[in-house]
């Protein structure tokens, strides 16, 4: 695809460049992003994004060599990237990150941010017109962030 066909272009938080001609299919992950174990690539990851870490969910604050410094406040860890692992998107968590249902919708669970929207049933994330692949949370944080420089906080409920 030529630079002159794209709608939009972006940087993914893997450091591609991305581009988006209309209608077209964007990719979230990464061929890399995750090992046997279920594990996410450090490549993957950026400050802010919210991670499972011993079966808690914690915050990202500094990314190392060998491991990311995670915050739950006021406690602070320093966990190894083997044992940090990508948290599933529930509707109970779109919810809690701001995401409304679209009442509109009969057939379909439809779940909308801005421009962004998010099928159920289906499992089909949308940007604008452009469909998404998109399976935990700290790809919809990147990807949200890469389009919109709007940081999206996941803090469930202790």
């Amino acid at each position: 695809m030529h630079r002159e066909d794209a709608q939009c272009s972006f940087m993914g938080a893997v450091g591609n460049l991305f581009f988006i001609a209309p209608n077209s299919h964007i990719d979230a992950t990464s061929y890399s992003l995750y090992n046997k174990n279920n594990m996410i690539d450090k490549k993957d990851l950026r400050i802010g994004n919210s991670v499972s870490y011993k079966g808690e969910v914690w915050k990202i604050e500094e990314l190392s060599d060998t491991a990311a410094h995670l915050s739950q406040h006021p406690l602070w860890v320093r966990g190894h990237y083997d044992n940090l692992h990508p948290i599933p998107i529930t509707e109970e968590a779109l919810v809690k990150m701001g995401f409304e249902k679209d009442l509109r919708e009969v057939l379909n669970e439809i779940y909308k941010l801005n421009k962004f929207s998010y099928n159920t049933k289906s499992k089909i994330w949308y940007y604008k017109w452009n469909r998404i692949e998109i399976d935990f949370i700290h790809q919809l944080q990147n990807i949200i962030y890469t389009l919109t420089q709007t940081e999206l906080s996941y803090e469930p409920t202790h």
